[in-house]
């Protein structure tokens, strides 16, 4: 048989021992189904990137980054460097002095992945090239739980190195995008 809430516990028929904990709860689900929602509208988003937009990097060195991806504020001030992101993807492409060889420049770069990631294995480079002509190359690499690739050019005078990161189902999912990117570079753009 049901045992009846003693007089002394109940507050409008309802067990007065539950009801703090039923507001804390109450007051959880809002703050997550209507607060948080409520902040994120308040965000702007108008660092996304528009389709076709040029960006320079630095030193007349321009990309064309896919549709839709956030550029990150404050690189925006840096001269020399431009931080992309979308989908759990980050995009750090980088310009300054260099007049070295590609290799050299690939072998930097390596270094820099291989200081930041643990149990990273890089496949072999490949040739590319910029959307004006300026040769580069390309080389992927895997992680313990993220996957990326660095592409580098030079010009003789200036270097790029473009580094992608990210987990290896988006990296995936956005290869087409990010090989588009990687192929607008361009050197002497006037943006």
């Amino acid at each position: 048989m049901r045992s009846a809430i003693p007089v002394e516990h109940r507050v409008l028929g309802l067990d007065r021992r539950t009801i703090t904990p039923a507001v804390i709860v109450a007051a959880i689900v809002t703050f997550y189904a209507v607060l948080i929602p409520y902040v994120d509208g308040l965000v702007d988003h108008d660092s996304a990137v528009e389709a076709g937009t040029s960006l320079v990097i630095g030193g007349d060195v321009t990309i064309v980054p896919p549709a839709g991806w956030e550029v990150t504020d404050r690189t925006a001030l840096d001269a020399g460097s431009l931080e992309l992101h979308n989908s759990g993807i980050i995009v750090n492409a980088n310009v300054g002095p260099f007049a070295g060889e590609l290799d050299e420049l690939l072998a930097y770069a390596d270094g820099i992945v291989d200081d930041a990631e643990t149990g990273v294995a890089h496949h072999e480079a490949s040739s590319i090239v910029a959307a004006d002509g300026t040769a580069g190359l390309e080389e992927h690499w895997d992680g313990v739980n993220t996957e990326g690739l660095l592409a580098v050019f030079s010009d003789g005078t200036l270097g790029v190195v473009i580094a992608v990161e990210g987990p290896e189902p988006m990296v995936t999912r956005h290869q087409k995008e990010l090989d588009q990117m990687i192929a607008s570079v361009r050197f002497g753009a006037d943006s």
